[in-house]
Protein backbone atom coordinates (compact mmCIF):
# COMPACT_ATOMS: atom_id res chain seq x y z
CA UNK A 1 0.00 0.00 0.00
CA UNK A 2 2.86 2.12 0.77
CA UNK A 3 4.76 1.45 -2.36
CA UNK A 4 1.35 2.59 -4.14
CA UNK A 5 0.53 5.96 -2.46
CA UNK A 6 4.53 6.65 -3.84
CA UNK A 7 3.69 5.51 -7.45
CA UNK A 8 0.61 7.50 -7.36
CA UNK A 9 2.42 10.53 -5.71
CA UNK A 10 5.75 10.67 -8.36
CA UNK A 11 2.78 9.95 -11.03
CA UNK A 12 1.11 13.32 -10.06
CA UNK A 13 4.84 15.11 -10.37
CA UNK A 14 4.98 13.81 -13.06
CA UNK A 15 1.73 15.21 -14.46
CA UNK A 16 2.04 18.35 -12.85
CA UNK A 17 5.42 18.92 -14.83
CA UNK A 18 3.89 18.15 -17.71
CA UNK A 19 1.29 20.90 -17.67
CA UNK A 20 2.91 23.21 -15.48
CA UNK A 21 5.98 25.49 -16.65
CA UNK A 22 8.54 25.41 -14.22
CA UNK A 23 10.06 29.05 -14.61
CA UNK A 24 9.20 30.88 -17.72
CA UNK A 25 6.00 32.82 -19.03
CA UNK A 26 3.18 32.48 -17.12
CA UNK A 27 -1.19 33.49 -17.99
CA UNK A 28 -4.15 34.16 -16.65
CA UNK A 29 -6.59 31.96 -16.80
CA UNK A 30 -8.38 34.22 -18.72
CA UNK A 31 -6.31 33.07 -21.57
CA UNK A 32 -6.84 29.54 -22.23
CA UNK A 33 -7.99 26.70 -24.05
CA UNK A 34 -11.11 27.51 -26.39
CA UNK A 35 -11.26 31.12 -25.45
CA UNK A 36 -13.09 33.58 -27.52
CA UNK A 37 -11.22 36.71 -28.39
CA UNK A 38 -12.53 39.89 -29.25
CA UNK A 39 -12.47 40.98 -33.35
CA UNK A 40 -12.07 44.00 -34.27
CA UNK A 41 -10.28 45.78 -31.78
CA UNK A 42 -6.67 45.85 -30.32
CA UNK A 43 -6.39 42.69 -27.66
CA UNK A 44 -3.89 43.11 -24.88
CA UNK A 45 -2.36 39.96 -23.64
CA UNK A 46 -0.72 39.66 -20.33
CA UNK A 47 1.09 37.56 -17.94
CA UNK A 48 4.06 36.77 -15.87
CA UNK A 49 7.85 35.98 -16.33
CA UNK A 50 11.27 36.54 -14.65
CA UNK A 51 12.34 39.60 -15.31
CA UNK A 52 13.68 40.46 -18.13
CA UNK A 53 12.73 37.93 -19.94
CA UNK A 54 12.11 37.91 -23.50
CA UNK A 55 8.26 37.00 -24.11
CA UNK A 56 6.52 36.72 -27.49
CA UNK A 57 2.71 35.97 -28.52
CA UNK A 58 1.79 34.18 -31.70
CA UNK A 59 -1.70 34.64 -32.79
CA UNK A 60 -3.51 34.15 -37.03
CA UNK A 61 -0.20 35.05 -38.46
CA UNK A 62 1.12 37.96 -35.94
CA UNK A 63 3.93 37.47 -33.63
CA UNK A 64 4.67 40.82 -30.88
CA UNK A 65 7.14 40.35 -28.51
CA UNK A 66 8.42 42.31 -25.38
CA UNK A 67 10.29 41.96 -22.07
CA UNK A 68 8.88 41.43 -18.68
CA UNK A 69 9.74 44.16 -16.08
CA UNK A 70 11.40 44.17 -13.01
CA UNK A 71 8.39 42.64 -11.13
CA UNK A 72 7.88 40.33 -14.15
CA UNK A 73 4.75 41.42 -15.39
CA UNK A 74 4.59 41.58 -19.47
CA UNK A 75 2.02 42.51 -21.42
CA UNK A 76 1.32 42.85 -25.67
CA UNK A 77 -1.26 44.15 -27.73
CA UNK A 78 -2.53 42.01 -31.01
CA UNK A 79 -3.33 44.48 -33.89
CA UNK A 80 -7.29 43.65 -34.42
CA UNK A 81 -8.19 40.51 -35.66
CA UNK A 82 -10.93 39.17 -38.11
CA UNK A 83 -13.85 36.93 -37.30
CA UNK A 84 -12.56 33.45 -37.19
CA UNK A 85 -14.78 30.49 -36.45
CA UNK A 86 -11.77 27.67 -37.45
CA UNK A 87 -9.75 26.72 -33.97
CA UNK A 88 -6.31 27.97 -34.05
CA UNK A 89 -3.35 27.87 -31.86
CA UNK A 90 -2.32 30.63 -29.77
CA UNK A 91 1.08 30.42 -28.53
CA UNK A 92 3.26 32.50 -26.07
CA UNK A 93 6.80 31.75 -26.03
CA UNK A 94 9.12 32.45 -23.00
CA UNK A 95 11.62 30.26 -21.98
CA UNK A 96 9.07 27.74 -22.04
CA UNK A 97 5.97 27.89 -24.64
CA UNK A 98 2.70 27.86 -23.82
CA UNK A 99 -0.17 26.47 -26.94
CA UNK A 100 -3.50 27.58 -25.92
CA UNK A 101 -5.35 25.57 -29.07
CA UNK A 102 -9.15 25.72 -30.10
CA UNK A 103 -8.99 29.41 -29.69
CA UNK A 104 -11.67 31.50 -32.26
CA UNK A 105 -12.28 34.75 -32.74
CA UNK A 106 -15.62 36.89 -32.42
CA UNK A 107 -17.83 38.54 -29.71
CA UNK A 108 -17.12 38.39 -26.50
CA UNK A 109 -19.44 40.11 -23.65
CA UNK A 110 -19.59 40.35 -20.15
CA UNK A 111 -22.25 39.28 -17.98
CA UNK A 112 -23.06 40.49 -14.73
CA UNK A 113 -25.42 41.00 -11.85
CA UNK A 114 -26.89 38.86 -9.16
CA UNK A 115 -29.16 36.04 -8.70
CA UNK A 116 -31.50 36.18 -11.94
CA UNK A 117 -28.14 36.56 -14.37
CA UNK A 118 -26.64 33.92 -12.43
CA UNK A 119 -29.80 31.88 -12.53
CA UNK A 120 -28.75 28.74 -14.69
CA UNK A 121 -30.33 26.70 -17.26
CA UNK A 122 -30.59 23.87 -14.83
CA UNK A 123 -31.68 25.61 -11.74
CA UNK A 124 -34.17 24.70 -8.86
CA UNK A 125 -37.02 26.58 -10.78
CA UNK A 126 -36.17 25.21 -14.05
CA UNK A 127 -35.93 27.59 -16.92
CA UNK A 128 -38.90 27.77 -18.88
CA UNK A 129 -39.09 24.76 -21.63
CA UNK A 130 -35.99 23.80 -19.73
CA UNK A 131 -35.58 20.37 -21.32
CA UNK A 132 -35.95 21.24 -25.07
CA UNK A 133 -33.65 24.21 -24.08
CA UNK A 134 -30.47 22.17 -22.71
CA UNK A 135 -31.40 19.30 -25.66
CA UNK A 136 -30.69 21.72 -28.39
CA UNK A 137 -28.08 23.85 -26.62
CA UNK A 138 -25.42 22.61 -29.22
CA UNK A 139 -23.02 25.65 -30.22
CA UNK A 140 -19.37 24.90 -29.96
CA UNK A 141 -18.77 28.34 -30.78
CA UNK A 142 -20.83 29.85 -28.05
CA UNK A 143 -18.27 29.67 -25.58
CA UNK A 144 -18.49 30.42 -21.44
CA UNK A 145 -16.05 31.70 -19.19
CA UNK A 146 -17.58 31.42 -15.24
CA UNK A 147 -15.14 32.86 -12.31
CA UNK A 148 -16.07 31.84 -8.99
CA UNK A 149 -17.47 33.23 -5.90
CA UNK A 150 -14.92 35.06 -4.53
CA UNK A 151 -14.72 38.24 -2.05
CA UNK A 152 -10.78 40.26 -2.33
CA UNK A 153 -10.14 43.39 -0.10
CA UNK A 154 -7.27 43.57 -2.76
CA UNK A 155 -7.52 43.49 -7.07
CA UNK A 156 -6.85 39.71 -7.70
CA UNK A 157 -4.20 39.16 -10.60
CA UNK A 158 -6.18 35.94 -12.10
CA UNK A 159 -9.08 34.12 -11.49
CA UNK A 160 -9.56 30.24 -11.65
CA UNK A 161 -11.86 28.93 -14.19
CA UNK A 162 -11.77 27.70 -18.06
CA UNK A 163 -13.61 28.40 -21.14
CA UNK A 164 -16.31 25.95 -21.88
CA UNK A 165 -18.05 25.28 -25.38
CA UNK A 166 -21.80 25.12 -25.22
CA UNK A 167 -22.72 21.17 -25.25
CA UNK A 168 -25.99 19.97 -23.94
CA UNK A 169 -23.76 18.48 -21.06
CA UNK A 170 -21.88 21.68 -20.34
CA UNK A 171 -25.03 24.25 -20.60
CA UNK A 172 -26.52 23.30 -17.43
CA UNK A 173 -24.13 25.22 -14.76
CA UNK A 174 -24.35 28.27 -17.24
CA UNK A 175 -26.38 31.67 -17.05
CA UNK A 176 -29.30 31.02 -18.71
CA UNK A 177 -29.97 34.97 -19.71
CA UNK A 178 -26.59 35.21 -20.98
CA UNK A 179 -26.52 32.28 -22.97
CA UNK A 180 -30.10 33.51 -24.34
CA UNK A 181 -28.52 36.77 -25.32
CA UNK A 182 -25.19 34.85 -27.12
CA UNK A 183 -27.24 32.69 -28.58
CA UNK A 184 -29.21 35.37 -30.50
CA UNK A 185 -25.85 37.33 -31.64
CA UNK A 186 -24.46 33.99 -32.66
CA UNK A 187 -27.37 33.23 -34.82
CA UNK A 188 -27.60 36.63 -36.37
CA UNK A 189 -23.70 37.64 -36.57
CA UNK A 190 -22.76 34.20 -37.74
CA UNK A 191 -19.25 34.75 -35.11
CA UNK A 192 -18.31 32.78 -32.19
CA UNK A 193 -19.65 34.36 -29.09
CA UNK A 194 -18.06 34.34 -25.67
CA UNK A 195 -19.77 35.11 -22.35
CA UNK A 196 -17.83 36.58 -19.13
CA UNK A 197 -20.57 35.62 -16.46
CA UNK A 198 -19.17 37.54 -13.17
CA UNK A 199 -22.58 37.49 -11.11
CA UNK A 200 -23.56 36.39 -7.21
CA UNK A 201 -26.71 35.95 -5.99
CA UNK A 202 -28.15 38.42 -3.97
CA UNK A 203 -25.15 40.86 -4.20
CA UNK A 204 -24.88 44.70 -4.41
CA UNK A 205 -23.87 46.96 -7.11
CA UNK A 206 -21.30 48.19 -4.49
CA UNK A 207 -19.78 45.04 -4.23
CA UNK A 208 -19.33 45.09 -8.30
CA UNK A 209 -17.89 48.82 -8.40
CA UNK A 210 -14.09 49.26 -8.48
CA UNK A 211 -12.55 51.97 -6.28
CA UNK A 212 -9.68 54.29 -7.62
CA UNK A 213 -11.79 57.47 -8.51
CA UNK A 214 -13.05 60.35 -6.07
CA UNK A 215 -16.40 60.82 -7.29
CA UNK A 216 -16.98 57.20 -6.29
CA UNK A 217 -15.87 57.66 -2.82
CA UNK A 218 -19.66 57.72 -1.03
CA UNK A 219 -20.27 54.43 -1.99
CA UNK A 220 -17.60 53.32 0.75
CA UNK A 221 -19.79 55.72 3.29
CA UNK A 222 -23.12 55.15 2.34
CA UNK A 223 -23.95 52.30 4.22
CA UNK A 224 -22.32 51.62 7.77
CA UNK A 225 -23.12 47.85 8.38
CA UNK A 226 -22.52 46.16 5.29
CA UNK A 227 -23.77 42.79 6.80
CA UNK A 228 -22.28 39.85 4.45
CA UNK A 229 -18.96 39.89 2.92
CA UNK A 230 -19.84 39.61 -0.73
CA UNK A 231 -21.74 43.20 -0.09
CA UNK A 232 -18.78 45.43 0.95
CA UNK A 233 -17.99 47.92 -1.57
CA UNK A 234 -15.09 46.64 -3.81
CA UNK A 235 -14.95 43.04 -2.97
CA UNK A 236 -16.48 41.48 -5.88
CA UNK A 237 -14.82 43.47 -8.62
CA UNK A 238 -11.22 42.51 -6.64
CA UNK A 239 -12.33 39.08 -6.31
CA UNK A 240 -14.21 37.88 -9.91
CA UNK A 241 -13.49 40.71 -12.31
CA UNK A 242 -10.14 42.50 -11.61
CA UNK A 243 -8.13 39.55 -12.62
CA UNK A 244 -10.04 39.14 -16.61
CA UNK A 245 -9.38 42.85 -17.04
CA UNK A 246 -8.71 43.98 -19.38
CA UNK A 247 -9.35 41.31 -21.72
CA UNK A 248 -11.11 42.52 -24.63
CA UNK A 249 -14.83 42.88 -24.63
CA UNK A 250 -17.10 44.41 -27.04
CA UNK A 251 -19.64 45.18 -23.80
CA UNK A 252 -21.46 44.53 -20.73
CA UNK A 253 -24.92 43.42 -19.69
CA UNK A 254 -26.37 43.86 -16.34
CA UNK A 255 -29.03 42.19 -14.78
CA UNK A 256 -29.00 43.38 -10.43
CA UNK A 257 -30.85 45.52 -8.57
CA UNK A 258 -33.30 43.86 -5.99
CA UNK A 259 -30.52 44.16 -3.17
CA UNK A 260 -30.39 47.81 -3.95
CA UNK A 261 -34.24 48.77 -4.28
CA UNK A 262 -34.56 50.58 -1.26
CA UNK A 263 -32.09 52.63 -3.16
CA UNK A 264 -34.89 54.40 -5.20
CA UNK A 265 -33.08 57.44 -7.46
CA UNK A 266 -29.69 56.67 -5.55
CA UNK A 267 -29.29 53.77 -7.81
CA UNK A 268 -29.22 55.86 -10.68
CA UNK A 269 -26.18 57.34 -9.22
CA UNK A 270 -24.25 54.03 -8.37
CA UNK A 271 -24.99 52.70 -11.88
CA UNK A 272 -22.71 55.91 -13.12
CA UNK A 273 -20.49 55.17 -10.56
CA UNK A 274 -20.22 51.30 -11.30
CA UNK A 275 -20.56 52.05 -15.33
CA UNK A 276 -17.52 54.63 -15.13
CA UNK A 277 -15.47 52.45 -12.90
CA UNK A 278 -15.44 49.22 -15.46
CA UNK A 279 -14.90 51.77 -18.42
CA UNK A 280 -12.19 53.28 -16.68
CA UNK A 281 -10.39 49.87 -15.66
CA UNK A 282 -10.87 48.27 -19.07
CA UNK A 283 -9.59 51.43 -21.13
CA UNK A 284 -11.66 50.50 -23.72
CA UNK A 285 -13.74 54.07 -23.56
CA UNK A 286 -16.90 53.68 -24.19
CA UNK A 287 -17.89 50.37 -24.35
CA UNK A 288 -21.70 49.48 -24.28
CA UNK A 289 -23.64 48.91 -21.43
CA UNK A 290 -26.94 47.18 -20.78
CA UNK A 291 -29.37 46.85 -17.97
CA UNK A 292 -32.57 44.70 -17.88
CA UNK A 293 -35.20 46.84 -15.92
CA UNK A 294 -36.55 44.07 -12.41
CA UNK A 295 -39.56 42.28 -13.01
CA UNK A 296 -42.67 42.86 -10.70
CA UNK A 297 -42.17 41.27 -7.61
CA UNK A 298 -44.11 41.35 -4.21
CA UNK A 299 -41.13 41.36 -1.82
CA UNK A 300 -42.97 42.55 1.65
CA UNK A 301 -45.92 43.47 0.16
CA UNK A 302 -47.74 43.61 -3.92
CA UNK A 303 -48.64 47.33 -2.66
CA UNK A 304 -45.52 48.28 -1.95
CA UNK A 305 -43.85 51.23 -4.17
CA UNK A 306 -39.46 50.48 -3.81
CA UNK A 307 -39.43 48.55 -6.72
CA UNK A 308 -41.22 51.16 -8.76
CA UNK A 309 -38.70 53.93 -7.97
CA UNK A 310 -35.90 51.49 -8.68
CA UNK A 311 -37.10 50.77 -12.14
CA UNK A 312 -37.45 54.38 -13.03
CA UNK A 313 -33.80 54.94 -11.52
CA UNK A 314 -33.00 51.99 -14.22
CA UNK A 315 -35.02 53.99 -17.26
CA UNK A 316 -33.26 56.96 -16.93
CA UNK A 317 -29.83 55.28 -17.06
CA UNK A 318 -29.27 56.01 -21.10
CA UNK A 319 -30.01 59.82 -19.98
CA UNK A 320 -26.72 59.84 -17.96
CA UNK A 321 -24.24 56.61 -18.79
CA UNK A 322 -23.52 57.44 -22.89
CA UNK A 323 -23.85 54.10 -24.92
CA UNK A 324 -25.92 52.37 -22.68
CA UNK A 325 -29.59 50.83 -22.98
CA UNK A 326 -32.25 49.06 -20.79
CA UNK A 327 -35.15 46.56 -21.14
CA UNK A 328 -38.19 46.18 -19.45
CA UNK A 329 -39.80 42.83 -18.96
CA UNK A 330 -42.82 43.59 -16.61
CA UNK A 331 -44.76 41.56 -18.80
CA UNK A 332 -42.58 38.20 -17.86
CA UNK A 333 -42.54 38.58 -14.33
CA UNK A 334 -43.71 36.49 -11.54
CA UNK A 335 -44.74 38.79 -8.67
CA UNK A 336 -44.39 35.22 -6.62
CA UNK A 337 -41.05 34.49 -7.49
CA UNK A 338 -38.00 36.69 -7.28
CA UNK A 339 -36.58 34.29 -10.49
CA UNK A 340 -39.20 34.39 -13.23
CA UNK A 341 -38.27 31.41 -15.50
CA UNK A 342 -38.43 32.95 -18.71
CA UNK A 343 -35.08 33.82 -19.38
CA UNK A 344 -35.28 33.29 -23.10
CA UNK A 345 -37.34 36.51 -23.37
CA UNK A 346 -34.95 38.48 -21.24
CA UNK A 347 -31.74 37.27 -23.49
CA UNK A 348 -33.17 37.91 -26.68
CA UNK A 349 -34.80 41.46 -25.96
CA UNK A 350 -31.33 42.42 -24.73
CA UNK A 351 -29.94 41.21 -27.68
CA UNK A 352 -32.37 42.72 -29.94
CA UNK A 353 -31.61 45.89 -28.80
CA UNK A 354 -27.84 45.41 -28.92
CA UNK A 355 -28.05 44.18 -32.60
CA UNK A 356 -30.13 47.47 -33.77
CA UNK A 357 -28.00 49.71 -31.57
CA UNK A 358 -24.09 48.47 -31.44
CA UNK A 359 -24.22 46.44 -34.33
CA UNK A 360 -26.35 48.23 -36.91
CA UNK A 361 -28.12 45.18 -37.78
CA UNK A 362 -32.47 45.01 -37.10
CA UNK A 363 -33.69 41.57 -36.16
CA UNK A 364 -36.91 42.47 -34.03
CA UNK A 365 -38.43 45.24 -32.26
CA UNK A 366 -37.22 45.78 -29.10
CA UNK A 367 -38.38 49.68 -28.63
CA UNK A 368 -41.09 49.93 -25.85
CA UNK A 369 -43.93 52.64 -25.46
CA UNK A 370 -42.54 55.40 -23.33
CA UNK A 371 -44.80 58.45 -21.85
CA UNK A 372 -43.40 61.64 -23.18
CA UNK A 373 -45.63 64.05 -21.38
CA UNK A 374 -49.25 64.63 -19.89
CA UNK A 375 -51.57 67.68 -20.97
CA UNK A 376 -54.92 68.16 -18.15
CA UNK A 377 -58.34 67.85 -20.63
CA UNK A 378 -60.78 69.33 -17.79
CA UNK A 379 -61.09 66.59 -15.44
CA UNK A 380 -59.10 64.25 -17.66
CA UNK A 381 -55.75 63.94 -18.21
CA UNK A 382 -54.04 62.91 -21.86
CA UNK A 383 -50.86 60.97 -21.89
CA UNK A 384 -49.11 60.51 -24.92
CA UNK A 385 -46.44 57.64 -25.59
CA UNK A 386 -43.52 57.77 -28.40
CA UNK A 387 -42.30 53.95 -29.60
CA UNK A 388 -46.47 53.76 -29.37
CA UNK A 389 -47.94 52.49 -33.03
CA UNK A 390 -50.53 50.26 -32.68
CA UNK A 391 -50.86 51.07 -28.63
CA UNK A 392 -53.18 48.46 -26.87
CA UNK A 393 -53.05 45.99 -24.21
CA UNK A 394 -52.33 42.21 -23.70
CA UNK A 395 -55.25 41.04 -22.83
CA UNK A 396 -57.66 43.12 -25.02
CA UNK A 397 -59.31 45.04 -21.96
CA UNK A 398 -58.99 48.68 -20.60
CA UNK A 399 -55.67 49.68 -19.84
CA UNK A 400 -54.35 48.86 -15.99
CA UNK A 401 -52.47 50.38 -13.51
CA UNK A 402 -52.78 54.08 -14.18
CA UNK A 403 -53.63 56.52 -11.37
CA UNK A 404 -54.21 60.66 -11.25
CA UNK A 405 -52.98 62.36 -8.25
CA UNK A 406 -55.39 65.25 -6.69
CA UNK A 407 -55.14 67.97 -5.41
CA UNK A 408 -54.92 67.02 -1.80
CA UNK A 409 -51.78 64.71 -3.54
CA UNK A 410 -53.97 61.22 -2.63
CA UNK A 411 -53.16 59.09 -5.79
CA UNK A 412 -56.65 57.97 -7.03
CA UNK A 413 -57.35 54.81 -9.82
CA UNK A 414 -57.66 55.74 -12.97
CA UNK A 415 -59.79 54.83 -15.86
CA UNK A 416 -58.02 54.52 -19.13
CA UNK A 417 -58.88 54.32 -22.73
CA UNK A 418 -56.30 54.55 -25.62
CA UNK A 419 -56.76 56.89 -27.77
CA UNK A 420 -54.44 56.26 -31.23
CA UNK A 421 -50.67 56.75 -29.64
CA UNK A 422 -52.11 58.30 -25.88
CA UNK A 423 -53.74 57.24 -23.11
CA UNK A 424 -56.98 59.21 -21.61
CA UNK A 425 -57.77 59.01 -18.27
CA UNK A 426 -60.18 60.03 -15.59
CA UNK A 427 -61.18 58.91 -12.17
CA UNK A 428 -64.05 59.56 -10.05
CA UNK A 429 -64.26 62.60 -7.79
CA UNK A 430 -60.61 64.13 -9.40
CA UNK A 431 -62.08 67.52 -10.71
CA UNK A 432 -58.20 68.56 -10.96
CA UNK A 433 -55.75 66.12 -11.81
CA UNK A 434 -52.14 67.25 -10.77
CA UNK A 435 -49.85 63.96 -11.98
CA UNK A 436 -50.06 60.54 -13.29
CA UNK A 437 -48.65 57.29 -12.10
CA UNK A 438 -48.60 54.12 -13.80
CA UNK A 439 -47.37 50.56 -12.46
CA UNK A 440 -46.12 52.09 -8.74
CA UNK A 441 -46.06 48.91 -7.20
CA UNK A 442 -43.92 46.22 -6.56
CA UNK A 443 -47.14 43.71 -7.62
CA UNK A 444 -47.75 45.20 -11.06
CA UNK A 445 -47.90 43.39 -13.89
CA UNK A 446 -49.47 46.54 -16.28
CA UNK A 447 -51.14 45.06 -19.99
CA UNK A 448 -50.28 48.27 -21.74
CA UNK A 449 -48.28 47.25 -25.04
CA UNK A 450 -47.44 48.57 -28.12
CA UNK A 451 -48.37 47.12 -31.82
CA UNK A 452 -45.31 45.06 -31.50
CA UNK A 453 -46.42 43.71 -27.98
CA UNK A 454 -43.42 45.28 -26.10
CA UNK A 455 -44.75 46.36 -22.48
CA UNK A 456 -44.78 49.95 -21.40
CA UNK A 457 -42.12 50.57 -17.97
CA UNK A 458 -43.22 52.19 -15.02
CA UNK A 459 -43.55 56.17 -15.07
CA UNK A 460 -44.61 59.61 -13.27
CA UNK A 461 -45.30 62.67 -14.99
CA UNK A 462 -46.16 65.95 -13.18
CA UNK A 463 -45.34 65.10 -9.84
CA UNK A 464 -41.90 65.25 -6.91
CA UNK A 465 -40.27 62.26 -6.85
CA UNK A 466 -41.39 60.36 -3.80
CA UNK A 467 -43.80 57.26 -4.48
CA UNK A 468 -44.96 57.67 -0.84
CA UNK A 469 -48.89 57.23 -0.77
Amino acid sequence: MQNSKIAYAAAALIVAAAVLPVGGATLPHIFGHNMVLQRGQRVPVWGKGAPGEKVAVSFAGQTVSTAAGADGSWRVELAPLAANAAGMDFRVTGANEIVCTNVVVGEVWFCSGQSNMEFTMSARRRVKDWEQEIAAAKWPNIRHFRPPHKVSAEPQDDVETNWVPTTPETIPPQSAVAFFFGETLHRELDVPVGLINCSWGGTRIEAWTPAGHPDDLWLLQSIRDWGRPQDVPTVLWNGMVAGIVPYAIKGAIWYQGCANRTDGDAYLEKTVSLVRGWRREWGQGDFPYFLVQLAPYKYDSPKGTTLAVIQEAQARVPDRVPNSGYTVINDVGDVNDIHPTDKRTVGMRMADQVMDRVYGRFVRPWKTPVATGMKVEGASVRVSFENAKGLRTRDGLAPTEFEIRDVTGAWMPAAARIDGCDVVLSADGVKEPMGVRFAAYNGSTPNLVNGDGLPAGPFRIGCEISFAL
